[in-house]
């Protein structure tokens, strides 16, 4: 399937519907959850719980008693593949580790049947506030400290999200006074309609997970701007005024919106109209303690990140050039290394050895174990590869389980062997 061909969701919704009203159309609905790790069952529960008639269906095997402890709690299911059956619904709930490129979900786009994430599904059900956190770098330290100053200040809160606990594990037991601290990925973005957090939290974009985006920056930049599709006058969005890409949506969103920007920056004080004191009556005064503690942590994180302008620059070069999550080159910088290699005469006459690598069986580790535990056993690869390398030997990440090794001077035999 070429990228031209993928329906992708837009980047912010056309004329959705009040959560009040999906909320209300859930009993009796027949709803397909797609994936078994932890977010699919937990949202699968959620809504038989509510009345919906659920089928899961997840491409990997299942851990034991998974489908007999489904089937108690009034869920179907089929694992080892998707069959006809899931396509059989009303609607489409995605657990987080399902990329919107999958052959189901493209089928179900091109039905029009609607397809929502799990914290989508969850936020209907919230009668709480919710601080919802993302970035490419520091959501997990900013979304611990926010809940410790919740925990100190003696407020109700619970934390879920990308940080461990599903969304929907927690929303039968909220009232109106809990906050809910939620990690948000992009990929819990990627299918939200409704969902609205009062204080919304974007700390920085840099390339991360691109493989999920076509290697597109700006599609993984829309899936983050997500997080403010439904934002209304009176919600807050606290940003990082030293990122450009991250200034200039939120400055303009919130002027044609009516939002109350709050701006951090430790390169200089945010400009007039940037910046706005809150009100210590605004919810109770709960946004005032957590969004202050907010923007103490996002200056420290983004402190420790980029420690001036000049390192920023570096580490912007080095991130265009670097896969995040293992370290390694990425494909342009695979192909920037091959052209150099190419360009040297003698090289070429050693002779260079390109070597494909691609992993077995690698999706249904994200699908049964989770999208973690996927990401450590990249990591772990990765790391122990690189040990290994000697002097003219070049790995590097070219997709999500595909990696692309460069050797000088290699025989076929060797090339085979490395």
């Amino acid at each position: 399937m070429t990228a031209a061909a993928l329906r992708l969701p837009p980047v912010l919704p056309e004329a959705p519907a009040s959560a009040e009203a999906l909320r209300a159309a859930v009993p009796g609905a027949r709803v397909t959850v797609v994936g078994g790790a932890r977010s699919g069952l937990s949202v699968a529960r959620l809504l038989a719980r509510r009345g919906a008639d659920v089928f899961l269906s997840d491409h990997g095997a299942a851990e034991a008693g998974t489908a007999e402890a489904l089937a108690r709690d009034g869920v179907g299911s089929e694992f080892g593949g998707h069959t006809a059956r899931a396509l059989d619904c009303d609607w489409v709930v995605l657990s987080p580790g399902v990329p919107t490129t999958s052959d189901l979900v493209q089928t179900a786009l091109r039905q029009r049947q609607p397809v929502y994430s799990e914290i989508e599904v969850a936020s209907w059900f919230c009668p709480g506030p919710i601080v919802a956190v993302t970035g490419s770098n520091g959501k997990t330290t900013t979304t611990s400290l926010v809940a410790h100053v919740c925990a100190t200040d003696g407020r109700a809160h619970v934390v879920a999200g990308n940080i461990g606990t599903a969304f929907s594990d927690f929303v039968d037991d909220l009232d109106e006074d809990t906050v809910v601290v939620l990690e948000v990925s992009s990929f819990q973005l990627d299918h939200i309609v409704t969902f609205r957090p009062h204080v919304a939290v974007l700390l920085n974009i840099t390339p991360d997970h691109l493989d999920r985006y076509d290697h597109d920056l700006s599609r993984y930049a829309a899936a983050k701007f997500r997080l403010f599709a439904n934002s209304q006058p009176g919600d807050w969005l606290v940003y990082n005024q030293d990122d450009p890409l991250v200034r200039e949506h939120v400055q303009h969103l919130s002027a044609e919106r009516g939002l109350v920007p709050v701006a951090f920056s430790v390169t200089g004080e945010p400009a007039p109209g940037d910046m706005h004191l809150i009100p210590d009556s605004l919810l109770a005064g709960m946004v005032a303690s957590v969004t202050t503690l907010i923007l103490m942590v996002g200056a420290t994180s983004f402190m420790i990140d980029e420690a001036g302008r000049r390192e920023h620059g570096e580490r912007m070069s080095h991130a265009a050039l670097h896969d995040a999550l293992t370290g390694l080159p990425n494909r342009a910088s695979l192909r920037r290394s091959l052209e150099r290699l190419l360009s040297s005469p003698p090289t070429v006459e050693a002779g260079i050895a390109v070597v494909a690598i691609d992993l077995d069986r690698f999706k249904p580790i994200n699908d049964v174990h989770g999208h973690a535990a996927g990401d450590h056993l990249l990591q772990t690869l990765a790391e122990r590869a690189a040990a290994r390398l000697e002097a003219g030997e070049i790995l590097g990440r070219a997709g999500a389980d595909e990696f692309i090794a460069l050797k000088v001077g290699a025989a076929r035999a060797e090339a085979v062997d490395f």
